[in-house]
């Protein structure tokens, strides 16, 4: 399907987290940030201690329902561990064709900004992204240290504590010199995500963004301040996934600048696994995912 059907049919973010709230019994509790953007929360508002959510899908699709119960059973898990005070908070932000580039930039500022405005130091913030997420994320961060005009600046009295990415899209053309970029046996298919990078290549990207948008792009000193952006950086990518070189090559570039970074790759994995382990009702948690449970909680 191309993207407009596509877009039709899996519907909004905000569609997707109504429909999964009312089937599990969830209350709704939703926060309006600015330009268009929303907060969702997972469960009651619990701001204490946050992580802050921003969905994969390409800049193009809305967050997928698996991402809802795998967010529930690591605020369960945290919960276990006595971090009963931990809330979810997941980001609507507005997609490609609608909005442009940098867009979902300000509207990840503003939800941030929101949760600083309520009171949460910025070392009690962990982020996490999945695929265009974790994108997204580096975006935030490059902001940080480089702010982009017209977007509003994000200043932090602290480092945020935490960035899980997983599966990160950080490379978006010429791909096919990366040998994983050729497994047949990922979910997504190499036509696919080449033709979704050339449409959020071809969606009007401004001058001069390409460091914010494709990091892996970036200057050598580009990230030689990152430490005062975020504290620790944790990513995970698929043995099978298509992104998993670009994940691997990104991890060397950060580890030039970051003493704190966790690599970790999921046997047999696929790309976006951990969230995919949820489409079932019964999921068989893999190590990887307890492993994430475990890096928030060493955060908080």
């Amino acid at each position: 399907l191309d993207t407009p059907k596509l877009q039709y049919v899996l519907g909004t973010t905000d569609k997707v987290y109504r429909a999964w709230a009312k089937k599990s019994g969830v209350p709704i509790v939703e926060e309006e940030v600015g330009e268009d953007a929303k907060i969702y929360w997972l469960g009651p508002k619990r701001p204490e201690k946050v992580i802050l959510y921003l969905h994969g899908g390409g800049f193009l699709l809305p967050m997928f329902e698996c991402a809802l119960p795998f967010w529930k059973y690591v605020q369960e898990q945290l919960g276990k561990k006595g971090l009963n005070n931990t809330g979810i908070a997941i980001l609507q932000y507005t997609l490609i064709p609608t909005a442009t580039i940098p867009t979902q930039l300000k509207q990840a500022v503003l939800a941030v900004q929101h949760l600083l405005s309520i009171g949460i130091s910025p070392q009690n913030i962990q982020l996490s992204g999945d695929s265009a997420g974790a994108n997204l994320i580096f975006q935030l961060i490059s902001h940080v240290l480089h702010p982009v005009d017209g977007v509003p600046a994000l200043k932090l009295d602290a480092p945020l504590r935490g960035a899980c990415l997983i599966s990160p899209w950080v490379k978006i053309d010429d791909c096919h010199k990366y040998q994983s970029f050729k497994n047949p046996y990922d979910i997504i298919a190499e036509t696919t995500a080449v033709r979704w990078g050339q449409e959020v290549l071809d969606s009007g990207i401004p001058d001069g963004y390409t460091p914010y948008i494709q990091p892996l792009k970036a200057p050598n000193t580009w990230f030689q301040d990152i430490p005062k952006a975020v504290d620790r950086i944790y990513i995970t990518s698929g043995e099978l996934d298509l992104l998993r070189d670009q994940g691997i090559e990104f991890k060397s570039m950060l580890e030039k600048h970051h003493k704190d970074i966790k690599y970790v790759i999921q046997s047999n994995g696929v790309h976006d696994g951990p969230l995919l382990e949820f489409v079932s009702s019964t999921p068989h948690v893999s190590q990887v995912t307890v492993d994430i449970v475990e890096w928030f909680a060493s955060g908080f």
